[in-house]
């Protein structure tokens, strides 16, 4: 299909009003991550990487941090759900049954009251895992587990849990993967793997250019679900996270959680060479519908195994 020049410069006029600033959020992150990392000697993050073994190849701290500011950005958006029951959505079950251990997990504000957030955090990622999110929050314990224990570590927390909660509290944040161009800048091999950060302001345009003539009734439940997208290298999932808002800006079938857990089990799927990446995407789509069951999402963990369960 051919897209007149007129139409395409309207995009890219347009294209602003639906982003709201996420730059300006997105330098919130990038600050808390260094700030983070800053709290370590070199030697501690040299030990740190160590520790994380292959897991880690081709990052470094900050990178780490990136993650963990991830993790903790969804755990905010758990917190609106963690009084209401959980069904016990594991993968290393078979049964769909109700959750019933020692419930619920402290909230992130609740953990930054403790002087030691850092054992908070690491506590309430241990408890969602009992549910589901083994694609997040394995990965968060294991890094927590590998720094130091020392009062660095829990400086550190407070400053990620503390952007990760500015950032949640501003509106539209979720519609975005604001911590995208701070991952890409944190892989070490980037330059050799082809990894290219996609701009928030062009993943919008493009899916407004992906939708545009497109045969979709918004009205009817089958006609949104039906739609299949793809995207073989997502990287942090910048597009799909912004193909997936697109959908839920204008679906009217009344049902929008449904939609809403359909597009994250069989609308959008991601693939990418870098696990550390689809981890960003599986949270950044994770926050659109946090009550999913992560073991459904249609994303490449082609490396899962290598992120050991490290702690008790």
């Amino acid at each position: 299909r051919v897209i007149r020049t007129k139409d395409f410069a309207e995009y890219v006029r347009e294209a602003p009003k639906e982003l709201g600033a996420p730059h300006v959020l997105a330098h919130k992150a990038d600050t808390a991550i260094k700030t983070a990392a800053s709290r370590f000697s070199e030697l501690e993050a040299a030990s740190v990487l160590a520790e994380m073994g292959e897991a880690a190849r081709g990052t470094n701290l900050e990178g780490l941090m990136t993650d963990l500011l991830t993790a903790i950005m969804f755990q905010t958006k758990l917190d609106t759900i963690r009084h209401q029951t959980i069904p016990l959505n594991d993968a290393r079950t078979t049964e769909n049954t109700i959750y019933s251990g020692p419930w619920p997990p402290p909230s992130v504000r609740e953990c930054m009251s403790s002087d030691q957030i850092a054992k908070e955090i690491y506590d309430a990622h241990n408890l969602w895992l009992s549910v589901d999110y083994m694609q997040i929050f394995e990965w968060s314990c294991a890094i927590i587990d590998a720094l130091p224990a020392t009062p660095a570590r829990n400086r550190a927390l407070e400053i990620i849990a503390g952007a990760a909660l500015e950032i949640q509290s501003t509106a539209g944040s979720q519609h975005h993967d604001l911590v995208g161009i701070t991952f890409c800048q944190s892989i070490a091999s980037a330059k050799n793997d082809g990894s290219m950060y996609t701009t928030i302001p062009a993943a919008t345009m493009l899916v407004h250019l992906l939708f545009e003539g497109a045969d979709i009734d918004w009205e009817d439940y089958e006609s949104v679900t039906s739609i299949r997208i793809v995207d073989f290298a997502c990287g942090t999932g910048t597009l799909l996270i912004a193909a997936a808002n697109y959908i839920l800006q204008h679906e009217q079938t009344g049902e929008r959680d449904r939609v809403a857990q359909a597009l994250l089990e069989q609308v959008v799927y991601g693939f990418d060479i870098n696990n550390r990446a689809v981890f960003q995407t599986a949270t950044g789509l994770g926050m659109i519908a946090p009550g999913v069951a992560f073991r459904n999402m249609p994303l490449q963990f082609g490396a899962r195994d290598r992120f050991a369960r490290r702690f008790a």
